[in-house]
Parts: C-alpha cells; sequence; structure tokens
C-alpha cells in the first residue's frame, strides 16, 4: 500500500510544477491543492438530481489514461440511484474490476493503508467497447452470484477513508486510489 501512496505522491508532485512559480521545488500550498483539486469530485446538476464525477489518473502505457467514479443521486433520496466505473478501453475485460475500501493506520510508526479484506467485491463489466468498459452498482448494492452476498458499496464509500479500483491492463495490474474525505462532505451536501 505504501507503494500506491508514493505513486499518489509522485502522480501530485508531477501535476504541481506547473502550478509553482519561480522555484524548482513545489511549494506545500501548491501540493495541498494539487491533491484537493485531485480528490475534489465534479458535480452536475440534472434535472432530477446531482451526478458526482471523480476522474483518477494512472500511468496507462505511454500516456495518463483515468478512471472514472460517478454517483448519481437522485433529489431527496438518501441512497445514491447508481454508482459506475468507467475504465479505459484496452483492458483485459474477462478479469472484470474489483472495488476494495481502506482505512489509514498507524503500522510501525507510519503511516499506512489497511484494506478491509471482506470488503472486497469483483464487478464484472456491463458495457465494453473499444473506448471504455463500464460497471454499474445500481442503488450502490452489489450481488455476487456465486456466493449470494449483497454488499452495500455505498455504505463502504461512506465509512471508510479510500476507495481502490484494481483491474487488468496490457502492463498487467493496475490499482487506482481515491481518497474520500471529500466525497462524504460533498455527497452529504446535495440535496
Amino acid at each position: 500500500m505504501q507503494i500506491i501512496l508514493v505513486l499518489l505522491f509522485t502522480l501530485v508532485v508531477s501535476v504541481v510544477p506547473a502550478v509553482a512559480q519561480k522555484s524548482s521545488a513545489p511549494s506545500a500550498k501548491a501540493l495541498a491543492d494539487s491533491a484537493i483539486k485531485l480528490s475534489t469530485w465534479e458535480i452536475q446538476q440534472q434535472p432530477d438530481g446531482q451526478l458526482m464525477f471523480l476522474d483518477m489518473p494512472y500511468k496507462n502505457i505511454d500516456k495518463t489514461s483515468y478512471v472514472t467514479l460517478t454517483v448519481s443521486k437522485k433529489t431527496k433520496m438518501e441512497r445514491p440511484d447508481f454508482i459506475s466505473v468507467i475504465v479505459p478501453g484496452g483492458i483485459d475485460t474477462n478479469q472484470g474490476v474489483y472495488i476494495a475500501f481502506a482505512n489509514d493506520t498507524i503500522k510501525n510508526g507510519k503511516r499506512d493503508l489497511a484494506i478491509a479484506k471482506d470488503q472486497r467485491v469483483h464487478l464484472k463489466f456491463e458495457n465494453i467497447n473499444s473506448e471504455f468498459c463500464t460497471v454499474r452498482i445500481v442503488g450502490g448494492y452489489s450481488f455476487n452470484k456465486e456466493t449470494k452476498k449483497t454488499s452495500d458499496l455505498f455504505r463502504y464509500f461512506m465509512n471508510y477513508d479510500y476507495v481502490l479500483v484494481l483491474f487488468y491492463d496490457l502492463l498487467g495490474h493496475k490499482t487506482v486510489v481515491a481518497p474520500l474525505g471529500r466525497f462524504k462532505k460533498q455527497y452529504q451536501a446535495l440535496e
């Protein structure tokens, strides 16, 4: 998990130099601003509610690609209408996508992520084309046909510090991590 945090920090540091002025090292404020921007969900008003979007960058062969999380909320409804995960095309669609959740912990005096092993969910893609693959989680609930277990992904979004999206592309395993602190605040502020 430390590798994931280092990668996220590396991504933030690589984004910041364009923001930092007249300095070879990014300022703490520029780093903080970039981290906030990367974890702030865009909100789009709809006639019957709102859509929340978060684009999570990752390195895809020789370019930066994005995994997009979308949460649709109907006005005056507590739970989301759906949660979707959109992954760029050109991945191993047979593997599907795994969603996991984690909390911040201190391990051996160092900050670490504790993945909730019993909260991992494997989802098959519903829509597959050359540009993207999509998983849609209606009502925020996922049902596993093999285990006959229903998972409340929305509750996990609200109770954990991070969501992890795991999938396989041409280079192998990819894990993209998004902090959920801003999501919780933004979602609770919706009508």
